[in-house]
């Protein structure tokens, strides 16, 4: 008879150091449940993933460089559970571990040096094990920067102590400058004592920006990143020095030009008013 598969639990992987990476033993106080080649695994300790190690738990192959991103899987040896970073994406796998290996999400090193920086996990495994609650809408309410739109809509939904956002912003009149912001629904705030850092680097998910080419019907889409701010709203883009964060050449593009133009945002943060009622 086949192994029964139950539910996964699997906590946020955590930037530990510039480095290092952690996984716990533990998850919303049950213990760490991941599947891995068919079967599934809880973790008796946490996982810690250096970059100054070559395989088991650490890099596949060769070592961090500066401005890169790289994929985190959960891999095997010898039927034990450990961490592997990759410059491969999910299809390819990781360099040794091709046969059995789970895609967690990834990181992308700091600009300026090979420093691990904060991990997005993948959305087909973060949250988990915890209960979601109803879908509720809300007008969405943007940085002051920006005035007007064709459309502006929002729901969100508790997921465990964390709140799940999805957010669209379509053609605005006006929009100055680079930095976007988007505040919480009123009423929530943010959780930052389970953020893996309270720094404005902290990413929450994804962000994209569709260019329709100043009204041509050429439409350009570049992603981005949901990046926390402060304990009320959330950062979509950056100001002059966080330009990178988009996936564009140059600077961000600063301005709505077309009557089609928009930004969607799916970002996942946890709750202070939630903060252990739902786990």
């Amino acid at each position: 008879m086949g192994q029964i598969l139950t539910a996964e639990n699997i906590p946020s992987a955590i930037r530990a150091s510039a480095s290092s990476i952690t996984l716990a033993a533990t998850n919303l106080g049950r213990p760490t449940r991941l599947t891995v080649g068919g079967q599934q695994y809880a973790l008796p300790s946490g996982l810690t993933l250096s970059s100054a190690t070559t395989g088991f738990n650490g890099l596949d192959t060769g070592g961090l460089t500066a401005n890169t991103l790289y994929h985190l899987y959960a891999v095997l040896s010898s039927g034990v559970v450990g961490l592997i970073a990759s410059l491969a994406g999910p299809t390819a796998g990781p360099a040794g571990f091709t046969s059995a290996y789970k895609f967690l999400g990834r990181f992308r090193t700091d600009s300026g040096a090979a420093n691990i920086n904060t991990v997005a996990m993948d959305a087909s495994v973060q949250p988990q094990g915890a209960g979601a609650g109803p879908p509720v809408n809300f007008t969405p309410s943007w940085s002051t920067s920006v005035a007007g739109a064709t459309r502006n809509g929002a729901f969100y939904h508790r997921v465990g102590s964390s709140m799940r956002i999805q957010a669209l912003l379509v053609a605005p009149t006006t929009w100055t400058g680079n930095a976007l912001t988007l505040n919480l629904p009123s009423g929530f705030t943010v959780d930052t004592t389970t953020l893996s850092d309270g720094a404005e680097r902290t990413v929450l998910g994804d962000a994209t920006f569709s260019d329709d080419s100043a009204g041509v019907g050429v439409q350009r889409f570049y992603s981005g990143s949901v990046l926390y701010s402060v304990t009320t709203n959330v950062r979509i883009a950056g100001d002059a020095a966080r330009n990178d964060v988009w996936n564009v050449a140059g600077s961000f593009p600063v301005a709505f030009q077309g009557a089609a133009d928009s930004i969607s945002v799916d970002f996942t943060i946890p709750i202070a008013e939630w903060a252990g009622l739902y786990t």
